[in-house]
C-alpha cells in the first residue's frame, strides 16, 4: 500500500509541477496579450468610446492568446504516442501495428479538438469579456479611476479565471 501511496505522491508533485511550468507559459503568452490588448486599446481609446475599444482590443487580444497558448501552453501531448511506439521495439509486430493505429487515432482526435477548443475558448472569453467590461465599467464610473489605468486592473484581477478554465475546460483532454 506504501508503493501505491509513494507512486501517488510522485504523480501529484509531477503533476504540480506540470500545471506550475502551463501557468509560468500561460503567464508569458498573457502578457503579449495584454500587450495587444492593452495597446490595441489605448490605440483605439483615441477615436472611440472605451467599451468599445476595449471589445475590440479584446478580441484581438483573444486570438493572440488561442493561436500561442495552442502552440506552447497546452499543446497536445506527442510524446506519450512516440513513447509507446518507441518502447513496442521489443513487442510483437502486431502489439507495433496496434500501437501505431493508436497512435493515429490520438493525432486525429486531437486534430478533431482544434476547432472544439476554440468554441470552448470563444466560450470561456465572453464570459471574460462580460466580467473585464463590468469591472472596467464599475473602476471608471465608480471608483473614478482613470480610462488608462483601470483596464489594468481588470487584467491582474482575471487572469487567474483565465488560466483556470482555459486549463481544466478548453485544453482538457
Amino acid at each position: 500500500m506504501k508503493k501505491n501511496e509513494a507512486k501517488r505522491e510522485t504523480s501529484d508533485k509531477a503533476s504540480f509541477g506540470k500545471t506550475l511550468r502551463q501557468f509560468i507559459s500561460f503567464s508569458f503568452v498573457g502578457v503579449t496579450s495584454i500587450v495587444v490588448q492593452y495597446g490595441g486599446y489605448l490605440l483605439l481609446n483615441l477615436w472611440m468610446y472605451y467599451i468599445v475599444a476595449n471589445i475590440i482590443a479584446f478580441i484581438l487580444a483573444v486570438i493572440n492568446s488561442y493561436v500561442w497558448n495552442t502552440i506552447f501552453v497546452f499543446k497536445p501531448n506527442k510524446g506519450e504516442a512516440e513513447a509507446k511506439s518507441e518502447g513496442a521495439g521489443e513487442q510483437s509486430a502486431w502489439a507495433q501495428e496496434e500501437l501505431e493505429k493508436e497512435a493515429q487515432t490520438e493525432s486525429k482526435k486531437t486534430k478533431f479538438n482544434h476547432g472544439k477548443s476554440f468554441v470552448k475558448m470563444m466560450i470561456t472569453n465572453v464570459g471574460y469579456l462580460a466580467l473585464n467590461t463590468g469591472l472596467l465599467k464599475l473602476f471608471v464610473e465608480v471608483v473614478g479611476l482613470s480610462e488608462e489605468l483601470a483596464p489594468i486592473f481588470c487584467i491582474i484581477i482575471l487572469t487567474p479565471y483565465s488560466f483556470f478554465v482555459t486549463k481544466y475546460w478548453v485544453y482538457k483532454k
